[in-house]
């Protein structure tokens, strides 16, 4: 292995490129001879003063551009001009790029559309403790429990995981009343699936999350909607609703609800629960964002245990690779939503799952969201600082904020204004599924999916140059 440890000191951009860029140059310059084993991420990581996924980012590109391989007891490795030269000219640059950029854009780079309309957690600082885990995980015992068809609940070990992960959320549950998902929106179809048949109504908040109306529309479910306002669903509202549209699910977001932010307050959620059970109407409560809120009031899903099915997954506290939800059913409802799961998966992951396992064991996941937490909070900070006192709402560690706009300005025609000057948002009315009301006037703005705050920072001053002016005339009609 050699010695060579490069100078990246003088380079521009994200440290991975400049790392990669130094080992083309040393590659091209003969300073790296070809057959030379580059260090280890972890010894290369240590002498430069960066994180190990940043070092298997730039050894990646570096890959891609055909300059390096890597192979298990080998290393990573120098190629010999005429490997480098067979290299398929299609795998040089961009395709690889892809894996690092989700949104068409470099992260870093100072072109293309800022994506303010994404509402992924940041997560610069995840990989290293995914590598590690993998570390761990990477042994012939750990593997071996885990190999071939495994419950389609998930196996014990892993459910007693699930359960101390949801209990500092207020769920208390015995392992056998938890089921492993491949993600908080596989959780959402295995309880739409397994709860309801087509023609029946589910009823969604009047501003929610796009996906579960697009699923209940393929699942063939009637949509019908409840009424909201800054603190969530109106309880009278919901009783009238039950009435109407006589309801087979409620599907919620109480805690940091999307896109409005709201937390619904705990006696609403109790007299939601006792609407619930008057009528007999299932509640699917999605808490994928009950990481950021510490003090968040108790589930709605407490106060009526036999109705009330608790979703949430890693995704947003930890990072999006890990697709592994949790639902917490009353246990009658298990074989139902296990055969569901079967049906739809045939099990949870079982690689993703005990990886989530480890993670959770490790203090690793529970590390990560309080980084997410801080993460967030500085940026609201930030959007604070920029947008001043606009009418919004939002929470303090939330990645997402609501964003009221001024008159005469629609949320559609400032989200394609906005993308015109280089940044993506979600108009109001994509969250639609009553009346559009107030939604026509407003737009949701995420402030996590960058990983470069400089680039939120960027994004927030377009916008808030934008909240000055008006909107642009329309063309005369001839």
């Amino acid at each position: 292995m050699t010695i060579w440890t490069p100078d990246i000191t003088g380079y521009n951009g994200p440290k991975y490129r400049a790392l990669a860029e130094a080992i083309g140059k040393a590659v091209d310059s003969g300073e790296l001879p070809e057959g030379a084993r580059l260090p280890t991420h972890r010894d290369l990581a240590w002498k430069l003063g960066v994180t190990v996924g940043t070092i298997t980012r730039a050894y990646a590109l570096a890959q891609a551009q055909g300059r390096i391989a890597g192979e298990v007891g080998r290393g990573t490795y120098v190629l010999s001009e005429q490997q480098r030269s067979a290299m398929p000219r299609d795998t040089a640059f961009d395709f690889p790029m892809a894996a690092f950029d989700r949104y068409g854009v470099e992260p870093g780079k100072s072109s293309g559309p800022i994506a303010m309309n994404q509402n992924f957690p940041a997560d610069p600082w995840v990989n290293e403790l995914l590598a590690q885990a993998m570390q761990r995980l990477a042994t012939p015992e750990r593997l071996n429990a885990i190999e071939g068809y495994l419950p389609s609940n998930g196996l014990r070990r892993h459910r007693i995981a699930a359960q101390s992960w949801l209990r500092q959320f207020g769920i208390e549950r015995s392992e056998d009343s938890i089921l492993i998902v491949n993600g908080c929106q596989h959780g959402l179809s295995i309880a739409f699936m397994a709860l309801a048949k087509p023609g029946d109504t589910v009823l969604l908040e009047s501003l929610t999350w796009p996906g579960a109306r697009q699923l209940a529309e393929m699942l063939g479910l009637k949509v019908a909607s409840v009424m909201i306002d800054d603190q969530g669903i109106v309880p009278d509202a919901f009783e009238a609703a039950c009435r109407q549209a006589s309801p087979r699910l409620l599907y919620t977001v109480p805690t940091l609800h999307n896109p409005t932010t709201s937390i619904l307050p705990e006696e609403r959620r109790r007299a939601i629960a006792e609407i619930a059970k008057r009528h007999g109407v299932y509640i699917v409560e999605d808490d994928v964002f009950g990481y950021v809120v510490e003090d968040s009031p108790p589930p709605i899903s407490n106060f009526a245990p036999e109705l009330g099915l608790y979703i949430t997954s890693l995704s947003k506290p930890v990072a999006p690779i890990l697709r592994t939800g949790f639902i917490a059913a009353p246990e009658a409802l298990v074989p139902v939503l296990a055969g569901a799961i079967r049906a739809t998966a045939l099990m949870p992951s079982p690689l993703n799952t005990e990886l989530t396992t480890d993670l959770i064991l490790s203090g690793a996941a529970g590390a990560a969201a309080e980084r997410q937490r801080r993460e967030a909070g500085t940026r609201q900070i930030m959007t604070t600082d920029i947008l001043g006192q606009v009418p919004r709402l939002a929470h303090p560690n939330g990645t997402h904020t609501w964003l009221r706009l001024p008159p005469l300005w629609t949320g559609t025609a400032f989200a394609a204004e906005a993308l015109a000057r280089g940044v993506a948002v979600t108009p109001g009315t994509a969250f639609v599924a009553g009346e559009i009301g107030s939604a026509e006037q407003a737009v949701r703005i995420c402030i996590s999916a960058e990983q470069d705050r400089e680039r939120i920072r960027q994004g927030l001053e377009i916008l808030a140059g934008l909240l000055k002016s008006s909107p642009p005339a329309a063309d005369p009609i001839v």
